[in-house]
C-alpha cells in the first residue's frame, strides 16, 4: 500500500516543516551550520522536545547532520530535497461552485503542511482544457516555476506529456480515471446506495439529474441488482435544472416519485423552486453534498450523502507529492469514498 505520510504526529510534523522553511528562508546550502537547537526553538517558537524531534526526523532522512558537541549542519540539500516547492492548480471557474472554492482552500491549507507553495490556474469557460486554457500557465512552464500541477480538467494526453517532459509532475482529480496518478470520488457508488435505498423503499419511478451517464453504465456492470432495476423502472436522465426541471415535471400526469442529484447547488436550487410553486409533489431527494458545507434544503424526504473535501485534498497532495519524491512510481489511482450521512431506518 502506498504511504502517504511521513508518520510522523501533527505537532512534530508542523515543527519539522517549520525547520525546513528556516533552512530554505536562510538559503543553507550543504556543509552549512545552523544555530543551536536552543536558538532554533526560540527563532521558531517551539518547544525544546518538539525542536529536539524535528531536528532528529530531518537527522534520519539525512537532510540534517548532528555533530556531537560541534552544532548541526545541512548534510544535502539537492533540488527537490526539501519539499517546499511551488505546486500549480488548475480550475474551471464554475460561477457559485462552493466545491471548487473550498477544493481551493483544502489544497492550499495541505500544500502548506508540506512546506508547499501554491500557485492558481484558472480556466474561464473552455471546454476542452489544454495547456493554454489556463493563462500563466505555458510561463511558468517555460521558466521552470512548477514541479507539479493539479488540475480538475481532463488534459489531452500530448498536454500530460508536455507536462511531465517538463520536469512537473500532474495529478488529476475529478470523477473518472484514465491517468497515470488520479484521484476519483466514488460516484458510481453513490449511484448504486441511491437505488438500493430506492428498491428498499419500495419507489419505482427514479430519476437522476445532471449525472454523467457512464455512471449507471459502471453500476450495471458491477451490481446485477442495478442492471435489472435499472431496465425495470426505466430510469431517466434530465438535463435540466431549477425552475425549469420544476416546471417540466408539474405538466407531467406521473412524475417521479425519487430523484438522484449529483451536485449540491442544482439540488437547493430544485428544491427552493419547488417550494415557491406550492407543488403537492413530494418526491424522495438524494442528494450528495460536501461534508465540510452541510447543505439543508426547505424540504423533507432528503437522504444525504456526502463527500469529504479535506480528505480528497490530503489525497491528492500526498499522492502528488509520493511522485515528486519518487519519479519512478507506478501508476496509482485512489478512490475517496461517499458515505451516507447516517443509516436509514
Amino acid at each position: 500500500m502506498l504511504k502517504l505520510t511521513n508518520g510522523l504526529g501533527r505537532k512534530a510534523d508542523q515543527a519539522r516543516q517549520k525547520l525546513l522553511c528556516y533552512i530554505l528562508d536562510s538559503q543553507l546550502k550543504a556543509g552549512d551550520r545552523l544555530p543551536t537547537q536552543d536558538q532554533l526553538r526560540l527563532k521558531l517558537l517551539l518547544g525544546t522536545e518538539t525542536i529536539a524531534n524535528a531536528i532528529h526526523a530531518l537527522a534520519e532522512e539525512g537532510i540534517l547532520e548532528v555533530r556531537n558537541k560541534v552544532g548541526i549542519f545541512v548534510r544535502r540539500h539537492e533540488p527537490g530535497e526539501l519539499v517546499a516547492r511551488l505546486i500549480g492548480i488548475g480550475l474551471s471557474m464554475v460561477q457559485g461552485s462552493p466545491y471548487n472554492s473550498m477544493l481551493i482552500y483544502y489544497l492550499q491549507s495541505e500544500l502548506q503542511k508540506q512546506s508547499c507553495r501554491a500557485m492558481l490556474f484558472c480556466n474561464y469557460g473552455s471546454e476542452d482544457a489544454t495547456i493554454h486554457s489556463f493563462p500563466g500557465l505555458d510561463y511558468a512552464l517555460k521558466h521552470g516555476q512548477l514541479s507539479g500541477f493539479i488540475t480538475t480538467e481532463r488534459l489531452a494526453l500530448n498536454d500530460w506529456q508536455q507536462l511531465e517532459t517538463t520536469g512537473v509532475q500532474v495529478c488529476y482529480c475529478g470523477h473518472s480515471g484514465g491517468f497515470p496518478l488520479t484521484v476519483t470520488t466514488a460516484v458510481t457508488d453513490y449511484t448504486l446506495a441511491a437505488l438500493r435505498d430506492i428498491r428498499r423503499l419500495g419507489l419505482s419511478r427514479p430519476e437522476a439529474i445532471f449525472p454523467e451517464m457512464r455512471y449507471f453504465e459502471q453500476a450495471r456492470q458491477r451490481d446485477p441488482f442495478a442492471s435489472a432495476f435499472l431496465r425495470a423502472v426505466g430510469m431517466e436522465y434530465r438535463p435540466l435544472a431549477g425552475e425549469q426541471l420544476v416546471n417540466h415535471y408539474l405538466r407531467q400526469a406521473v412524475r417521479p416519485d425519487a430523484l438522484i442529484f449529483y451536485d449540491d447547488t442544482t439540488t437547493a436550487d430544485f428544491c427552493c423552486q419547488l417550494v415557491r410553486c406550492h407543488a403537492d409533489w413530494h418526491p424522495v431527494i438524494f442528494a450528495l453534498r460536501n461534508r465540510q458545507i452541510p447543505l439543508l434544503l426547505p424540504v423533507d424526504n432528503v437522504f444525504f450523502y456526502e463527500l469529504d473535501i479535506e480528505e480528497v485534498a490530503a489525497s491528492i497532495v500526498g499522492l502528488l507529492l509520493a511522485k515528486i519524491r519518487n519519479p519512478a512510481l507506478s501508476p496509482v489511482q485512489i478512490s475517496v469514498p461517499i458515505r451516507a450521512e447516517k443509516p436509514y431506518p
